[in-house]
């Protein structure tokens, strides 16, 4: 695409750009921050090997060195770390439900603003009982003075509970306005996608990392006039662990600075040109470089980094580039025109800066108003002060290589133990130069007999095979396995379940008990992820569409809540039916029941709309009840029959 025009004032001279004192402080971070990272590269690379069952080089020539044979790698890891995603995906992603709410607290704490707002509110809607109560303590010569002001003090607490319910409404409006605002927003900028990746990495490598909302360029196709246009929105995407460089010292993205490495062709390089922050001039440069150097020789890559997690290094074609984010001082950003003055060197500043084949294509001051970094991380097992977690496959390493060398050993015996080992006495073999050493059936062998040598001229050996052992041996590890993991087998399809798992009810209870295992799991993602960035979403909106504000709000990520309340609330729910299905309950519970009923279908995957009648529905029928409830056939309340009340009034005249 063609090169937006930028007025000269907007972009730093070109001396400047390149030979920027920035970058060089760019490029030191990130050979500190790459050094740091060295050990735990290995871990990433050891845990993707296990993912994908595969031996490091040097197992492998351990293997073939001191024992030979089988070289079987037994897809343990895979099977959990699979069986894992499948279960985050299903408590995560359920039907109609969102993975966030935003709501008020109960009694929330209101700005000043709003609390005079309030008082003065009070004082006007109790105006007119003041004064008469004025005229009244008058009149009386101050006798009534003390029950007037009770009765004030009474009126004015009403009308602050009345204010405060009607806070609390709007308040719930605004979050049901927010909420769906925030939804739409994650559907269009890719969120879903880049979260169910992430569901992947988090039981694959030490953390999961997820980035976002940045604003990125987007084409959209508009088919009202069948056109396509470009529209910058905010957007998600999954970051690579292998491409992720943090401060040394850092244990969370706030802690210190952050750099991230980014693979992008020079088109999709060329395509940011206009954006907020890029030095188009920069950016052709940089594109003008890379395109020198694989003029000159070809054979060059872009990076050696993995950078989608499948192990293979960028192919070429791709230009390296430098995303940090992090604080420097004023005297960087004197001269690159975003709003550092010259007697602001002294200052600290958070800023996004871009580095790409030396080039500064990028400056921008961190546009969050709390100046958190775009950026949220969970881990399978939390380490306190520790930016990097525990995953799934180191959990598991000495299981698996305690797996693999059973079967291994397996294999190697029932390979030996299938066919004898054959000794031969070469003294009593006749003619034995040209005996090519194989046994076949009907084969003749032509034998000395000697007074000095009567041992069989062939020997036969057969080892004895301990598979059925070793069997015993794997079993104990796969049981094992399940407890370390917190991932049962019978969590994932296995149907060789003895016990109390051969019933349906025992089986739920230990699928129950063993969600216990995922649920810390669950809770990391909760707090890590989903409440971080819908928070920083919510902000992100507040600060720049100017949204009426919520008192005092309460941000809840949801995948706790779904995977303890779907199956205890939907039981405890068909209990509170149970209880109430009598004729005196049922003319109390009036359209509640219908709601309740509701939830239950709900929980359990039906679609509301088309089970139940709608309310015009129920009124042509004639079963609809006062409050909106569906009416059931039920006897009334103290009604006396005819009959009954002859008999009552007979008695009466007799008496």
């Amino acid at each position: 695409m063609e090169p937006r025009p930028i007025p000269e004032k907007e972009i730093p001279k070109v001396d400047e750009v390149s030979s920027h004192s920035l970058v060089g402080l760019v490029m030191s971070l990130f050979e500190e921050a790459r050094a740091h990272k060295l050990p735990i590269e290995e871990r990433l690379l050891e845990c993707m090997r296990a993912f994908r069952f595969e031996y490091s080089p040097s197992k492998l020539a351990q293997i073939r060195s001191e024992i030979g044979g089988s070289e079987i790698y037994v897809p343990l890891t895979n099977m959990k770390v699979r069986a894992g995603k499948a279960w985050l995906t299903e408590v995560f992603f359920q039907p109609g439900e969102r993975l966030f709410s935003l709501k008020p607290t109960p009694v929330p704490e209101l700005p000043p603003e709003i609390e005079n707002e309030m008082k003065e509110e009070v004082k006007k809607r109790t105006a007119e009982v003041s004064g008469l109560i004025n005229r009244l303590s008058i009149m009386s010569n101050g006798a009534f003075k003390a029950v007037g002001e009770d009765v004030l003090s009474k009126k004015e607490r009403e009308v602050e509970e009345e204010l405060r319910r009607e806070i609390n409404s709007r308040s719930k409006e605004l979050c049901k306005k927010a909420e769906d605002m925030i939804e739409d927003q994650l559907v269009e900028g890719g969120f879903y996608d880049a979260f169910s990746k992430l569901l992947l990495d988090i039981m694959i490598y030490p953390t999961a990392i997820l980035k976002g909302p940045i604003l990125r360029r987007v084409r959209k196709f508009v088919s009202s006039n069948k056109d396509v246009i470009e529209e910058t929105i905010p957007t998600y995407n999954r970051v690579s662990p292998f491409d992720i460089y943090p401060a040394p010292y850092a244990s969370n993205f706030d802690d210190g600075y952050i750099i991230e490495t980014l693979h992008l062709t020079p088109r999709e390089l060329s395509e940011l040109k206009g954006l907020e922050g890029f030095i188009d001039e920069a950016i052709d440069r940089a594109i003008g470089q890379y395109l020198y150097e694989t003029t000159i020789a070809p054979t060059e890559v872009g990076a050696s980094q993995d950078t989608d997690g499948d192990g293979n290094p960028d192919t070429a074609g791709t230009l390296t580039v430098y995303e940090f984010w992090g604080s420097v001082k004023g005297e960087y950003l004197i001269d690159l025109d975003i709003g550092v003055d010259k007697n602001m060197e002294d200052e600290w500043f958070d800023i996004c800066a871009w580095v790409c084949k030396g080039e500064l294509i990028k400056i921008i001051l961190n546009p969050d108003p709390l100046r958190r970094k775009p950026y949220v991380k969970a881990s399978f097992v939390e380490i306190p002060d520790s930016f990097w977690g525990i995953a799934l496959p180191e959990i598991l390493e000495p299981i698996q290589s305690a797996v693999n060398a059973i079967c291994r050993a397996m294999i190697n015996n029932a390979v030996m133990s299938s066919g004898p080992l054959i000794e031969r006495n070469m003294d009593r073999l006749g003619n034995a130069g040209s005996d090519d050493g194989k046994i076949k059936p009907f084969k003749i062998f032509d034998v000395h007999e000697s007074a000095l040598n009567s041992a069989p001229a062939y020997r036969f050996y057969q080892l004895a095979p301990t598979a059925d052992r070793l069997i015993v041996i794997l079993q104990t590890f796969q049981r094992m396995a399940d407890e370390y993991s917190g991932i049962p087998a019978y969590a994932h399809g296995d149907v060789t379940v003895g016990g109390a798992g051969r019933t349906y009810s025992g089986l739920a209870m230990l699928t129950a008990n063993a969600s216990r295992g995922i649920k810390d799991v669950i809770k990391n993602i909760d707090d890590g992820i989903i409440r971080p960035l819908i928070e920083m979403q919510y902000y992100y909106n507040m600060y720049n569409y100017n949204l009426e504000e919520i008192p005092d709000l309460s941000i809840q990520a949801r995948g706790s809540i779904n995977l303890l309340e779907k199956q205890a609330q939907t039981a405890r729910m068909l209990e509170f039916l149970q209880l109430t299905s009598n004729p005196v309950d049922l003319q109390y519970l009036g359209d509640g029941r219908r709601s309740l009923l509701e939830s239950i279908a709900r929980n359990i995957g039906l679609d509301v709309e088309t089970l139940f009648l709608a309310n015009n529905v129920l009124n042509q029928l004639g079963l609809q009840m006062p409050g909106g409830g569906f009416q059931p056939p039920m006897p009334k309340i103290n009604e006396v029959s005819p009959i009954a009340e002859t008999a009552v009034t007979a008695q009466r005249e007799a008496l």
